[in-house]
């Protein structure tokens, strides 16, 4: 009955999340002592407080290990292996579940606690000097097979879409000046880091397995010529003693620069397989999840929750007896939030009732019921890294039925047609119980595979597919749920970016939606999506449109302005943010701007803002006027422009202070579809410091509309 409402509820919130999240592992990412004190703690719930779960406790060394828990990174390894021991002995019973997840976690725990500290992180580098390893002629040998059998594979996936799409694909990789380095003694690796580039863009088909499986195996190729190299060892040392700088300079001062340059150095080592336990420890301290977002069960349920109604006419046969019947349906549609660490799940509610008026032919007898049935359906939607799925619905229904009149030719049939109604009744009223549920089951089912189709094929094409081109796609992207809040965390680094080195802020109080992210999240995005890309100002509202939806102040196209671009430098990030003392502040950094016809060398634009909020929510103050200059600026001895710099300037400023105004203020903001139900969501909580940006909205108790208050639909 409203299924198909019950379907496009939850579709809406899906579409939601998806626009939320830009967005790999499987698991949630909580750092090792969590996930024992997880364990731990579900352990000793199961073990109870009885004679025999104390011995046990007593046993496993209980005390102990939560003390060294509390101690978080700083534990005593020695404590911790000591209680690793208790678990891993040969006493009957510790081959219980609970049991064993401890002591997996404490494994997990004493391989992290192996690692060196932070402070030991340039020592450890230094050390690593006499590590390199050179890759020998079979790794050569092995990676140019595997690269030769991934184009292989392409080039019979190619085909199959026939000569015309072949050449289009061969044309756009220039593979004319690919295929001889296959199988050339000597290949050119400027070559193939040219390839590897065209395998990177936004083109879409980029994202499909074919062309993954040759960027992956191309790079692993250029990789083993490279670390093959005699050579490459003398490049090491120089990658190692700037690594362990860069790594003591960084502690000092957390900057994107800094970063960037530790993470550039990782990448080289990363990519000959060189020191890896030297990079473990690194990402460990330096490489947390730089995003994190809460949505409250509240919010949840403001879009989602509702009163349905619907009218249909049911024809059937039941123990031979022709039916038609006239229903009327109406329910609730609520939901909740499942408890889950690998994935969001959420159970759709659907309670409800039918009333039906019946006529049922059998031979010459005509039978006038009424019915009411009660209508419960459950349906679980997963939501996690690969996009949206479900279970399939379940469904409860009870029918009772009323005789309101028997139609017969005469007295006797009528009479043996109540009799027979009167001792089918209970089968009749169970068999239509059965069938509704049934009905309601496939109409949910249905519903729900159409609409997860179309969610899954948006998020795939709007979000997964474009960053994966791009080789963007974040390398951790994870969702869970308790019973008051739907949990997304992510993580946006390459194996050569650094991402957050802390833990986000506490929020200040309970929110229904807060977001945290690291600078390193807005940073690493950008060089992925835009390094080594011109943006055009078609590109850019583009791009705007693709994430928020909208084209943003000050990237409107007017028609008296000359058209314009920027084109970002490869190993610079292009993009850069700092959240800092109340403060947020962008650079971006051109290697070339255009307008027209003009054309310009490399310039910064930096623009800084102070984070203020009021009763009427985020007010955003420009700290002094748009900075502008060349990018070499800061290294000239006199600093001045040239005449021609000083018109350059002009250009910039003029249009980068339409973009940066003096204030802007955000009054809070309404989600969008029905979402729309929950009212304004006004801004509590907004600052910035220590390299994280702070944001948490919270409903207003007046604009929200109730379910009981809605009429129904």
């Amino acid at each position: 009955m409203s299924s198909v409402v019950f379907s496009k509820r939850w579709l809406v919130f899906l579409a939601f999340v998806a626009s939320c999240f830009v967005a790999i592992d499987r698991s949630w990412s909580q750092r090792p002592a969590e996930s024992v004190q997880q364990a731990f703690d579900q352990m000793n719930n199961w073990l109870g407080d009885t004679d025999n779960g104390r011995l046990w406790k007593r046993f496993l060394r209980n005390e102990k290990l939560q003390q060294q828990l509390a101690l978080g990174d700083e534990a005593d390894i020695t404590v911790v292996r000591e209680v690793l021991d208790q678990y891993g002995s040969d006493t009957p019973g510790l081959d219980k579940r609970h049991m064993v997840a401890v002591r997996r976690a404490l494994k997990n725990w004493i391989a992290v606690l192996s690692l060196p500290s932070r402070d030991k992180l340039p020592e450890i580098t230094k050390n690593s000097i006499d590590s390199f390893r050179q890759m020998d002629s079979q790794e050569v040998s092995d990676t140019r097979r595997e690269l030769l059998n991934a184009v292989t594979s392409l080039e019979k996936y190619l085909k199959s879409g026939g000569e015309k799409t072949r050449t289009e694909w061969h044309e756009y990789l220039d593979w004319s000046r690919f295929e001889p380095q296959l199988t050339s003694e000597t290949p050119n690796v400027r070559n193939l880091d040219a390839m590897i580039r065209r395998l990177h863009t936004d083109k879409p088909g980029l994202e499909l397995s074919h062309f993954i499986a040759v960027r992956t195996s191309l790079t692993a190729f250029r990789n083993a010529l490279i670390f093959s190299d005699p050579q490459a060892k003398d490049q090491y040392v120089k990658v190692v003693e700037s690594l362990a700088n860069s790594l003591e300079l960084y502690e000092t001062d957390p900057s994107h620069k800094n970063a960037n340059l530790v993470g550039q150095l990782m990448g080289w080592l990363h990519h000959g397989r060189q020191v890896p336990i030297v990079l473990e420890a690194i990402n460990h301290h330096h490489t947390r999840p730089n995003l994190h977002v809460q949505v409250s069960a509240g919010l949840v349920a403001a879009g989602i929750e509702d009163v349905v109604s619907k009218n249909s006419k049911i024809r059937d046969n039941i123990l031979g007896t022709s039916t038609t019947s006239n229903v009327r349906s109406n329910g609730k549609i609520t939901v909740r939030l499942i408890p889950d660490e690998s994935r969001s799940v959420l159970e759709m509610q659907l309670e409800g009732q039918a009333l039906a008026s019946t006529v049922g032919r059998n031979g010459s007898v005509t039978i006038y019921t009424t019915s009411s049935t009660s209508l419960s359906a459950r349906k679980q939607i997963w939501i996690d890294a690969e996009g949206f799925d479900s279970s399939r619905a379940t469904a409860n229904c009870q029918t009772r039925t009323k005789v309101t009149s028997i139609s017969a030719p005469s007295q006797i049939v009528r009479r043996a047609a109540q009799q027979r109604v009167a001792s089918s009744k209970r089968q009749a009223e169970s068999i239509a119980s059965r069938r509704a549920e049934q009905r309601l089951i496939e109409e949910v089912d249905r519903k729900a595979g159409e609409m997860l189709v179309k969610s899954n094929d948006s998020y795939l094409e709007k979000i997964r597919q474009p960053l994966e081109r791009l080789g963007g796609f974040p390398s951790l992207l994870q969702f869970r749920t308790t019973d008051s809040d739907l949990l997304v965390q992510m993580l946006q680094a390459n194996e050569s970016q650094l991402a957050a080195s802390s833990d986000p802020p506490p929020l200040n109080g309970q929110f229904d939606l807060s977001v945290r992210i690291h600078e390193s999240l807005f940073n690493n995005m950008a060089q992925s999506v835009l390094g080594g890309t011109t943006l055009t100002d078609v590109r850019a509202i583009e791009l705007a449109e693709r994430l928020t939806g909208k084209v943003p102040e000050g990237l409107e196209i007017q028609s008296d302005e000359e058209p314009w671009s920027i084109t970002f430098s490869r190993n610079t990030p292009p993009i850069t943010a700092e959240f800092r003392d109340g403060t947020l502040k962008i650079t971006i950094r051109g290697r070339k701007f255009t307008s027209g016809d003009q054309a310009l060398k490399a310039w910064d634009i930096s623009v800084a803002y102070k984070i203020e909020t009021g009763a009427e929510g985020l007010r955003l103050v420009r700290q002094g006027e748009v900075l502008i200059q060349p990018r070499d600026f800061d290294q000239r001895q006199q600093k001045t422009l040239s005449v021609a710099e000083t018109s350059a300037k002009r250009l910039l400023t003029r249009k980068f202070s339409q973009m940066f105004t003096e204030e802007r203020e955000f009054e809070g903001f309404e989600l969008p579809g029905q979402w729309k139900k929950a009212g304004k969501l006004k801004l509590v909580q907004a600052d910035s410091h220590d390299q994280w940006l702070t944001f948490g909205w919270a409903k207003s108790p007046t604009d929200v509309e109730t379910v009981a208050s809605r009429p129904a639909r």
